[in-house]
Protein backbone atom coordinates (compact mmCIF):
# COMPACT_ATOMS: atom_id res chain seq x y z
CA UNK A 1 0.00 0.00 0.00
CA UNK A 2 1.16 3.71 -1.04
CA UNK A 3 1.78 5.08 2.54
CA UNK A 4 1.53 8.76 3.59
CA UNK A 5 5.09 9.75 4.39
CA UNK A 6 4.95 11.81 7.58
CA UNK A 7 6.26 14.95 5.90
CA UNK A 8 2.88 15.01 4.06
CA UNK A 9 0.61 14.08 6.50
CA UNK A 10 2.57 15.95 8.72
CA UNK A 11 1.01 18.90 6.79
CA UNK A 12 -2.91 17.38 6.73
CA UNK A 13 -2.54 17.51 10.79
CA UNK A 14 -1.06 20.83 10.80
CA UNK A 15 -3.71 22.12 8.73
CA UNK A 16 -6.44 20.50 11.10
CA UNK A 17 -8.70 20.29 7.96
CA UNK A 18 -12.53 19.26 7.97
CA UNK A 19 -12.65 16.38 6.22
CA UNK A 20 -14.94 18.13 3.67
CA UNK A 21 -12.30 20.33 3.28
CA UNK A 22 -9.47 17.93 3.42
CA UNK A 23 -9.91 16.44 -0.16
CA UNK A 24 -9.40 19.58 -2.05
CA UNK A 25 -6.27 20.34 0.47
CA UNK A 26 -5.72 16.54 -0.34
CA UNK A 27 -5.54 17.56 -3.62
CA UNK A 28 -2.83 20.54 -3.04
CA UNK A 29 -0.76 18.88 -1.32
CA UNK A 30 -0.23 15.60 -3.34
CA UNK A 31 -0.57 16.96 -6.31
CA UNK A 32 2.96 18.31 -5.98
CA UNK A 33 5.81 16.69 -7.97
CA UNK A 34 7.82 15.91 -5.48
CA UNK A 35 4.31 14.03 -3.75
CA UNK A 36 5.49 10.54 -1.99
CA UNK A 37 2.52 8.85 -3.12
CA UNK A 38 0.82 7.93 -6.27
CA UNK A 39 -2.10 9.08 -7.09
CA UNK A 40 -3.18 9.27 -10.77
CA UNK A 41 -5.80 11.65 -10.44
CA UNK A 42 -3.74 14.33 -9.20
CA UNK A 43 -0.80 13.42 -11.84
CA UNK A 44 -2.10 16.08 -14.18
CA UNK A 45 -1.39 18.88 -11.66
CA UNK A 46 1.89 20.05 -11.64
CA UNK A 47 2.88 23.67 -12.28
CA UNK A 48 3.09 26.11 -9.47
CA UNK A 49 0.71 28.79 -11.18
CA UNK A 50 -2.30 25.95 -11.03
CA UNK A 51 -1.02 24.42 -7.39
CA UNK A 52 -1.04 28.24 -6.00
CA UNK A 53 -4.99 28.44 -7.32
CA UNK A 54 -6.03 25.91 -6.09
CA UNK A 55 -4.56 26.66 -2.77
CA UNK A 56 -6.14 29.81 -2.58
CA UNK A 57 -9.29 28.49 -3.16
CA UNK A 58 -9.15 26.15 -0.37
CA UNK A 59 -7.41 28.68 2.48
CA UNK A 60 -10.01 31.20 1.25
CA UNK A 61 -12.79 29.15 1.94
CA UNK A 62 -11.67 27.77 4.93
CA UNK A 63 -10.62 31.30 6.58
CA UNK A 64 -14.03 32.13 5.30
CA UNK A 65 -15.42 29.44 8.08
CA UNK A 66 -17.50 27.84 5.49
CA UNK A 67 -16.22 24.41 6.35
CA UNK A 68 -16.40 25.58 10.14
CA UNK A 69 -14.07 24.61 12.60
CA UNK A 70 -10.94 22.65 12.29
CA UNK A 71 -10.84 18.70 13.58
CA UNK A 72 -7.63 16.53 12.38
CA UNK A 73 -7.29 13.97 9.99
CA UNK A 74 -6.06 10.38 10.67
CA UNK A 75 -4.36 7.83 8.41
CA UNK A 76 -7.54 6.08 8.50
CA UNK A 77 -9.17 8.59 6.94
CA UNK A 78 -6.60 8.75 3.92
CA UNK A 79 -7.25 4.96 4.11
CA UNK A 80 -10.46 4.82 3.73
CA UNK A 81 -10.95 7.06 1.21
CA UNK A 82 -8.37 4.69 -0.60
CA UNK A 83 -10.52 1.71 0.09
CA UNK A 84 -13.47 2.99 -1.55
CA UNK A 85 -12.79 0.77 -5.05
CA UNK A 86 -12.09 -2.57 -2.84
CA UNK A 87 -8.10 -1.66 -3.94
CA UNK A 88 -6.11 0.10 -0.84
CA UNK A 89 -2.92 0.40 -2.88
CA UNK A 90 -3.75 4.45 -3.74
CA UNK A 91 -6.62 7.12 -3.92
CA UNK A 92 -7.65 6.65 -7.36
CA UNK A 93 -10.27 8.31 -9.33
CA UNK A 94 -13.10 6.05 -8.68
CA UNK A 95 -12.15 6.11 -4.98
CA UNK A 96 -13.02 9.82 -5.02
CA UNK A 97 -16.21 9.38 -6.94
CA UNK A 98 -17.38 7.08 -4.90
CA UNK A 99 -16.55 8.78 -1.59
CA UNK A 100 -18.70 11.93 -2.98
CA UNK A 101 -22.12 9.91 -4.08
CA UNK A 102 -21.59 8.41 -1.10
CA UNK A 103 -21.64 11.77 0.60
CA UNK A 104 -24.08 13.07 -1.91
CA UNK A 105 -26.13 10.41 -1.10
CA UNK A 106 -26.16 10.92 3.18
CA UNK A 107 -26.85 14.75 2.96
CA UNK A 108 -29.87 14.18 0.24
CA UNK A 109 -31.26 11.14 2.36
CA UNK A 110 -30.86 13.75 5.33
CA UNK A 111 -32.70 16.36 3.67
CA UNK A 112 -35.88 14.40 2.06
CA UNK A 113 -36.83 12.14 5.18
CA UNK A 114 -36.89 15.44 7.15
CA UNK A 115 -39.59 17.93 7.30
CA UNK A 116 -38.54 21.54 6.81
CA UNK A 117 -40.14 23.98 9.61
CA UNK A 118 -38.90 26.92 11.44
CA UNK A 119 -42.39 25.95 13.99
CA UNK A 120 -41.47 24.69 17.36
CA UNK A 121 -40.00 21.11 17.84
CA UNK A 122 -42.75 18.94 19.04
CA UNK A 123 -40.44 17.01 21.93
CA UNK A 124 -39.18 13.74 20.06
CA UNK A 125 -41.85 11.34 21.69
CA UNK A 126 -42.53 9.52 17.98
CA UNK A 127 -39.01 8.30 17.34
CA UNK A 128 -39.96 4.76 17.58
CA UNK A 129 -42.63 5.39 15.18
CA UNK A 130 -41.68 3.85 11.81
CA UNK A 131 -43.49 7.06 10.07
CA UNK A 132 -41.73 9.45 12.38
CA UNK A 133 -39.64 12.23 10.11
CA UNK A 134 -36.74 14.54 11.83
CA UNK A 135 -37.86 18.51 12.07
CA UNK A 136 -35.11 20.70 10.86
CA UNK A 137 -35.45 24.43 10.25
CA UNK A 138 -34.55 26.18 7.28
CA UNK A 139 -31.56 27.42 8.20
CA UNK A 140 -30.43 23.48 8.71
CA UNK A 141 -31.87 22.92 5.20
CA UNK A 142 -30.28 25.36 3.62
CA UNK A 143 -26.68 24.13 5.41
CA UNK A 144 -27.52 20.92 4.04
CA UNK A 145 -27.99 22.08 0.30
CA UNK A 146 -24.71 24.29 0.54
CA UNK A 147 -22.73 20.80 1.57
CA UNK A 148 -24.47 19.14 -1.48
CA UNK A 149 -23.74 22.07 -3.99
CA UNK A 150 -20.22 21.89 -2.30
CA UNK A 151 -19.83 17.78 -2.83
CA UNK A 152 -21.42 18.58 -6.88
CA UNK A 153 -18.91 20.80 -7.57
CA UNK A 154 -15.80 18.94 -6.36
CA UNK A 155 -16.99 15.76 -8.15
CA UNK A 156 -17.25 17.41 -11.10
CA UNK A 157 -13.57 18.51 -10.82
CA UNK A 158 -12.61 14.92 -10.12
CA UNK A 159 -14.36 13.79 -13.31
CA UNK A 160 -13.05 16.60 -15.33
CA UNK A 161 -9.89 15.92 -13.74
CA UNK A 162 -10.18 11.92 -15.03
CA UNK A 163 -10.91 12.97 -18.99
CA UNK A 164 -8.25 15.70 -18.88
CA UNK A 165 -5.52 12.34 -17.93
CA UNK A 166 -7.75 10.41 -20.58
CA UNK A 167 -6.33 12.98 -23.10
CA UNK A 168 -3.25 13.29 -22.03
CA UNK A 169 -2.53 9.63 -22.60
CA UNK A 170 -4.13 10.25 -26.35
CA UNK A 171 -1.88 13.23 -26.95
CA UNK A 172 1.12 10.85 -26.33
CA UNK A 173 0.32 8.90 -28.92
CA UNK A 174 0.54 11.39 -31.29
CA UNK A 175 3.98 12.54 -33.25
CA UNK A 176 6.86 14.90 -32.00
CA UNK A 177 5.43 18.46 -33.14
CA UNK A 178 1.79 17.15 -33.07
CA UNK A 179 2.34 16.28 -29.43
CA UNK A 180 3.79 19.49 -28.41
CA UNK A 181 1.39 21.61 -29.68
CA UNK A 182 -1.20 19.81 -27.76
CA UNK A 183 0.28 19.49 -24.69
CA UNK A 184 0.95 23.59 -24.45
CA UNK A 185 -2.91 24.03 -24.99
CA UNK A 186 -3.89 21.44 -22.74
CA UNK A 187 -1.87 23.18 -19.98
CA UNK A 188 -3.98 26.20 -20.69
CA UNK A 189 -7.07 24.07 -20.11
CA UNK A 190 -6.12 23.00 -17.00
CA UNK A 191 -5.05 25.76 -15.59
CA UNK A 192 -8.95 27.42 -17.03
CA UNK A 193 -10.14 24.49 -15.03
CA UNK A 194 -8.51 25.63 -11.97
CA UNK A 195 -9.50 29.19 -12.26
CA UNK A 196 -12.63 28.04 -12.65
CA UNK A 197 -13.11 26.13 -9.47
CA UNK A 198 -11.27 29.17 -7.44
CA UNK A 199 -14.48 31.14 -9.00
CA UNK A 200 -17.11 28.16 -8.35
CA UNK A 201 -16.09 28.10 -4.76
CA UNK A 202 -15.73 31.87 -4.35
CA UNK A 203 -19.08 32.28 -6.01
CA UNK A 204 -20.46 29.23 -3.25
CA UNK A 205 -19.51 31.36 -0.52
CA UNK A 206 -20.19 35.04 -2.06
CA UNK A 207 -23.94 33.30 -2.43
CA UNK A 208 -23.49 32.06 1.36
CA UNK A 209 -23.10 35.36 2.70
CA UNK A 210 -25.06 37.46 0.22
CA UNK A 211 -28.26 34.64 1.80
CA UNK A 212 -27.02 35.52 4.97
CA UNK A 213 -27.20 39.56 4.94
CA UNK A 214 -30.49 39.17 3.23
CA UNK A 215 -32.21 37.21 5.79
CA UNK A 216 -29.93 39.36 8.59
CA UNK A 217 -31.08 42.99 6.70
CA UNK A 218 -35.58 41.44 7.43
CA UNK A 219 -34.60 40.85 10.44
CA UNK A 220 -32.97 44.59 11.89
CA UNK A 221 -36.00 46.15 9.10
CA UNK A 222 -38.43 44.03 11.32
CA UNK A 223 -37.36 45.02 14.61
CA UNK A 224 -36.67 49.22 13.48
CA UNK A 225 -40.20 49.06 12.73
CA UNK A 226 -41.42 47.02 16.03
CA UNK A 227 -39.47 49.06 18.53
CA UNK A 228 -40.70 51.52 20.65
CA UNK A 229 -37.38 52.66 21.41
CA UNK A 230 -36.23 55.38 19.69
CA UNK A 231 -32.42 54.82 20.41
CA UNK A 232 -32.64 51.34 19.71
CA UNK A 233 -34.33 52.55 16.52
CA UNK A 234 -31.41 55.21 15.87
CA UNK A 235 -28.70 52.00 16.22
CA UNK A 236 -30.38 49.47 14.16
CA UNK A 237 -30.91 51.97 11.55
CA UNK A 238 -27.39 52.49 11.62
CA UNK A 239 -26.61 48.02 11.88
CA UNK A 240 -28.74 48.43 8.88
CA UNK A 241 -26.83 50.71 6.93
CA UNK A 242 -23.90 48.38 7.31
CA UNK A 243 -25.36 45.68 6.77
CA UNK A 244 -26.80 47.26 3.25
CA UNK A 245 -23.31 48.62 2.44
CA UNK A 246 -21.99 44.74 2.67
CA UNK A 247 -24.57 43.71 0.59
CA UNK A 248 -23.69 45.48 -1.85
CA UNK A 249 -20.14 44.73 -1.95
CA UNK A 250 -21.42 41.18 -1.88
CA UNK A 251 -24.03 41.51 -4.96
CA UNK A 252 -20.79 43.06 -7.04
CA UNK A 253 -18.66 40.51 -5.98
CA UNK A 254 -21.31 38.10 -6.90
CA UNK A 255 -21.65 39.58 -10.28
CA UNK A 256 -18.39 40.11 -11.39
CA UNK A 257 -17.79 36.08 -10.51
CA UNK A 258 -20.51 35.11 -12.43
CA UNK A 259 -19.57 37.32 -15.55
CA UNK A 260 -15.61 35.49 -14.89
CA UNK A 261 -17.20 32.20 -14.78
CA UNK A 262 -18.88 32.70 -17.96
CA UNK A 263 -15.70 33.97 -19.68
CA UNK A 264 -13.40 30.99 -18.77
CA UNK A 265 -16.06 28.77 -19.76
CA UNK A 266 -16.11 30.38 -22.95
CA UNK A 267 -12.40 30.34 -22.92
CA UNK A 268 -12.53 26.71 -21.86
CA UNK A 269 -14.47 25.79 -25.05
CA UNK A 270 -12.23 27.88 -27.67
CA UNK A 271 -8.95 26.28 -26.37
CA UNK A 272 -10.97 22.69 -26.27
CA UNK A 273 -11.80 23.52 -30.25
CA UNK A 274 -8.18 24.57 -30.57
CA UNK A 275 -6.90 21.68 -29.19
CA UNK A 276 -9.75 19.30 -31.55
CA UNK A 277 -7.88 20.97 -34.51
CA UNK A 278 -4.40 20.22 -33.70
CA UNK A 279 -5.54 16.63 -33.21
CA UNK A 280 -7.28 16.21 -36.54
CA UNK A 281 -6.19 13.99 -38.87
CA UNK A 282 -4.24 12.18 -36.47
CA UNK A 283 -4.63 8.86 -35.39
CA UNK A 284 -6.85 9.97 -31.89
CA UNK A 285 -8.96 12.31 -33.67
CA UNK A 286 -12.26 9.82 -32.89
CA UNK A 287 -11.09 9.21 -29.41
CA UNK A 288 -10.24 13.12 -28.22
CA UNK A 289 -14.07 13.97 -29.99
CA UNK A 290 -15.31 11.07 -27.60
CA UNK A 291 -13.95 12.73 -24.23
CA UNK A 292 -14.55 16.54 -25.70
CA UNK A 293 -18.50 14.91 -25.62
CA UNK A 294 -17.89 13.68 -22.21
CA UNK A 295 -16.62 16.73 -21.08
CA UNK A 296 -19.77 18.02 -22.40
CA UNK A 297 -21.79 16.27 -20.70
CA UNK A 298 -20.35 16.42 -17.17
CA UNK A 299 -20.58 20.71 -17.88
CA UNK A 300 -24.24 20.14 -18.75
CA UNK A 301 -24.76 18.42 -15.80
CA UNK A 302 -23.55 20.58 -13.22
CA UNK A 303 -25.02 23.02 -14.83
CA UNK A 304 -28.40 21.21 -14.69
CA UNK A 305 -27.78 20.51 -11.47
CA UNK A 306 -26.34 24.28 -9.82
CA UNK A 307 -30.31 24.70 -10.98
CA UNK A 308 -31.61 22.67 -9.27
CA UNK A 309 -29.86 22.88 -6.05
CA UNK A 310 -30.46 27.16 -6.12
CA UNK A 311 -34.36 26.54 -6.73
CA UNK A 312 -34.39 24.27 -4.07
CA UNK A 313 -32.13 27.32 -1.64
CA UNK A 314 -34.57 30.29 -2.73
CA UNK A 315 -37.41 28.12 -1.41
CA UNK A 316 -35.88 27.56 1.90
CA UNK A 317 -34.27 30.95 2.62
CA UNK A 318 -37.85 32.48 1.86
CA UNK A 319 -38.96 30.22 4.65
CA UNK A 320 -36.03 31.56 6.68
CA UNK A 321 -36.20 35.20 6.15
CA UNK A 322 -40.01 35.24 7.12
CA UNK A 323 -39.10 33.20 10.36
CA UNK A 324 -35.90 35.70 11.08
CA UNK A 325 -38.35 38.66 10.75
CA UNK A 326 -40.66 37.01 12.90
CA UNK A 327 -38.56 36.66 15.87
CA UNK A 328 -37.07 39.84 15.29
CA UNK A 329 -39.83 41.28 15.82
CA UNK A 330 -40.50 39.29 18.91
CA UNK A 331 -36.78 39.91 20.57
CA UNK A 332 -36.96 43.59 20.25
CA UNK A 333 -40.87 43.52 21.80
CA UNK A 334 -39.18 41.90 25.28
CA UNK A 335 -36.18 44.28 24.82
CA UNK A 336 -38.99 46.91 24.95
CA UNK A 337 -40.70 45.26 27.59
CA UNK A 338 -37.24 45.18 29.54
CA UNK A 339 -36.26 48.70 29.17
CA UNK A 340 -40.01 50.00 30.36
CA UNK A 341 -41.00 50.85 26.73
CA UNK A 342 -43.90 48.24 26.65
CA UNK A 343 -45.82 46.91 29.54
CA UNK A 344 -46.52 43.24 29.54
CA UNK A 345 -47.97 41.46 32.62
CA UNK A 346 -46.85 38.10 32.24
CA UNK A 347 -43.47 38.76 31.97
CA UNK A 348 -40.80 40.66 33.95
CA UNK A 349 -38.44 43.03 33.41
CA UNK A 350 -35.78 40.99 33.69
CA UNK A 351 -36.73 37.89 32.13
CA UNK A 352 -38.07 39.98 29.57
CA UNK A 353 -34.59 40.43 28.88
CA UNK A 354 -33.14 36.92 28.52
CA UNK A 355 -35.99 36.11 26.55
CA UNK A 356 -35.05 38.93 24.02
CA UNK A 357 -31.26 37.75 23.83
CA UNK A 358 -32.84 33.57 23.91
CA UNK A 359 -35.29 34.81 21.01
CA UNK A 360 -32.23 36.86 19.08
CA UNK A 361 -30.29 33.84 18.59
CA UNK A 362 -32.77 30.83 17.44
CA UNK A 363 -31.17 29.24 14.18
CA UNK A 364 -27.64 29.39 15.76
CA UNK A 365 -25.70 26.20 15.23
CA UNK A 366 -22.94 24.33 16.38
CA UNK A 367 -19.83 24.49 13.47
CA UNK A 368 -19.34 20.31 13.30
CA UNK A 369 -22.19 19.24 15.29
CA UNK A 370 -19.55 18.86 18.23
CA UNK A 371 -20.16 21.49 20.83
CA UNK A 372 -18.19 23.74 19.09
CA UNK A 373 -18.28 26.95 17.17
CA UNK A 374 -17.76 30.70 18.02
CA UNK A 375 -21.63 31.29 18.96
CA UNK A 376 -20.66 28.08 21.14
CA UNK A 377 -17.98 29.70 22.87
CA UNK A 378 -19.39 33.27 22.99
CA UNK A 379 -22.28 31.14 25.55
CA UNK A 380 -18.95 29.79 27.59
CA UNK A 381 -17.40 33.64 28.05
CA UNK A 382 -14.92 32.87 25.28
CA UNK A 383 -14.14 28.73 26.13
CA UNK A 384 -14.31 26.54 23.75
CA UNK A 385 -14.18 22.88 25.53
CA UNK A 386 -16.35 20.98 23.62
CA UNK A 387 -18.39 20.36 26.86
CA UNK A 388 -22.49 20.25 26.36
CA UNK A 389 -23.70 24.19 26.74
CA UNK A 390 -27.19 24.02 27.19
CA UNK A 391 -26.76 25.30 30.89
CA UNK A 392 -24.24 28.14 29.97
CA UNK A 393 -26.63 29.16 27.06
CA UNK A 394 -29.22 30.07 29.61
CA UNK A 395 -26.69 31.69 31.54
CA UNK A 396 -25.76 33.88 28.79
CA UNK A 397 -29.27 34.69 28.14
CA UNK A 398 -29.56 35.72 31.84
CA UNK A 399 -26.31 37.57 31.82
CA UNK A 400 -25.45 39.29 34.81
CA UNK A 401 -28.41 37.73 36.95
CA UNK A 402 -28.04 37.24 40.44
CA UNK A 403 -29.89 34.11 40.89
CA UNK A 404 -27.82 31.42 39.86
CA UNK A 405 -24.61 33.86 37.98
CA UNK A 406 -22.96 31.97 35.35
CA UNK A 407 -22.88 27.76 35.28
CA UNK A 408 -21.64 25.59 33.25
CA UNK A 409 -24.09 22.76 33.81
CA UNK A 410 -27.74 21.79 34.53
CA UNK A 411 -27.39 21.39 38.27
CA UNK A 412 -25.58 24.42 39.65
CA UNK A 413 -28.00 26.64 38.07
CA UNK A 414 -31.35 24.15 39.73
CA UNK A 415 -28.94 24.28 43.40
CA UNK A 416 -28.34 28.20 43.41
CA UNK A 417 -32.03 28.76 42.69
CA UNK A 418 -32.67 26.17 45.15
CA UNK A 419 -30.36 27.96 47.80
CA UNK A 420 -32.58 31.22 46.92
CA UNK A 421 -35.73 29.24 47.36
CA UNK A 422 -36.25 29.71 43.84
CA UNK A 423 -37.00 26.50 42.43
CA UNK A 424 -40.49 24.70 41.99
CA UNK A 425 -40.94 21.21 41.27
CA UNK A 426 -42.95 20.08 38.29
CA UNK A 427 -44.64 17.97 40.76
CA UNK A 428 -45.43 21.39 43.06
CA UNK A 429 -48.29 22.53 41.62
CA UNK A 430 -46.39 25.74 40.25
CA UNK A 431 -47.09 26.95 36.48
CA UNK A 432 -44.23 28.14 34.77
CA UNK A 433 -44.20 31.71 33.28
CA UNK A 434 -42.64 33.47 30.12
CA UNK A 435 -38.66 34.23 31.62
CA UNK A 436 -38.43 30.97 34.10
CA UNK A 437 -35.86 28.08 33.72
CA UNK A 438 -37.00 24.82 32.68
CA UNK A 439 -34.91 22.38 34.04
CA UNK A 440 -34.92 18.69 33.33
CA UNK A 441 -32.74 16.32 35.61
CA UNK A 442 -33.83 12.68 35.57
CA UNK A 443 -31.75 9.38 35.65
CA UNK A 444 -28.43 10.77 35.33
CA UNK A 445 -29.69 12.93 32.09
CA UNK A 446 -29.49 17.12 32.80
CA UNK A 447 -31.10 19.59 30.12
CA UNK A 448 -32.16 23.19 30.23
CA UNK A 449 -33.63 25.90 28.31
CA UNK A 450 -35.76 28.90 28.82
CA UNK A 451 -39.82 28.99 28.94
CA UNK A 452 -41.15 31.46 26.26
CA UNK A 453 -45.05 30.93 26.51
CA UNK A 454 -47.32 28.07 28.52
CA UNK A 455 -50.60 27.00 26.83
CA UNK A 456 -54.04 26.90 28.21
CA UNK A 457 -53.73 23.29 28.60
CA UNK A 458 -50.35 23.52 30.27
CA UNK A 459 -48.08 22.49 26.95
CA UNK A 460 -45.17 24.27 27.34
CA UNK A 461 -43.14 26.56 24.73
CA UNK A 462 -39.16 26.91 25.49
CA UNK A 463 -36.53 27.97 23.65
CA UNK A 464 -33.33 26.09 24.46
CA UNK A 465 -29.52 25.72 23.79
CA UNK A 466 -27.84 22.30 22.51
CA UNK A 467 -31.20 21.23 21.42
CA UNK A 468 -30.09 19.15 18.25
CA UNK A 469 -26.82 20.90 18.00
CA UNK A 470 -28.68 24.42 18.14
CA UNK A 471 -30.64 27.05 19.39
CA UNK A 472 -34.18 26.10 18.70
CA UNK A 473 -37.80 26.37 20.11
CA UNK A 474 -39.21 23.10 21.31
CA UNK A 475 -43.02 22.14 22.62
CA UNK A 476 -43.54 20.29 25.59
CA UNK A 477 -46.97 18.30 25.76
CA UNK A 478 -48.65 17.41 28.82
CA UNK A 479 -48.07 13.59 29.40
CA UNK A 480 -45.59 13.74 26.72
CA UNK A 481 -42.35 11.73 27.35
CA UNK A 482 -40.61 15.22 27.08
CA UNK A 483 -42.44 16.76 29.53
CA UNK A 484 -42.38 13.53 32.03
CA UNK A 485 -38.53 14.66 31.91
CA UNK A 486 -39.27 17.90 33.26
CA UNK A 487 -38.28 17.88 37.09
CA UNK A 488 -38.78 21.78 37.96
CA UNK A 489 -38.10 25.11 37.14
CA UNK A 490 -35.95 28.01 38.52
CA UNK A 491 -38.85 31.41 38.93
CA UNK A 492 -36.95 34.24 36.95
CA UNK A 493 -40.15 35.82 36.44
CA UNK A 494 -40.36 36.56 40.11
CA UNK A 495 -36.71 36.99 40.69
CA UNK A 496 -35.04 40.55 41.32
CA UNK A 497 -32.15 39.22 39.09
CA UNK A 498 -29.63 41.80 37.28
Amino acid sequence: MSEVSDKKYNELIKAGQTKESFLSRFKMIFGTKDSDVEMSIFDDITDDETISLLFNSVTSAHNDGQFGDTISISQKDVDIIANYDGDNSSVSEKDMILYYQDKLKELNTELDNSIVSDDPEISPDMKDNTQYKPQISSAKALDLLSQIKMLKLMSYSVNKSRIMAEIDTLIQQTDSKTRKQAEKINKKIKKTDAELKEKYNLQNAAKNEIDNLNAEIAKKQSMITSTKDENSKKNLTNELKKLNSKLDKENKTYTALNKNIANLKKERVDLLNELSEVLSNTSVTEEIQTKQNELNQVDKQLENDLIQIEQRMQTYQTQLVQTVKETGAKSIYYADVAKGFVNDNHVGKNAAQALSNAIGEIGVRESTGHNDGAAVAKYRGGVNNGAHWCASFVSWCYKGNNVFGYQAAVSGIRAKAQEKGLYSTINSGYIPKAGDVMIQKNNGASHTGIVESVDADGTIHTIEGNASNMVKRVTYKVGSKGYNKISGFVRMSDAQSA
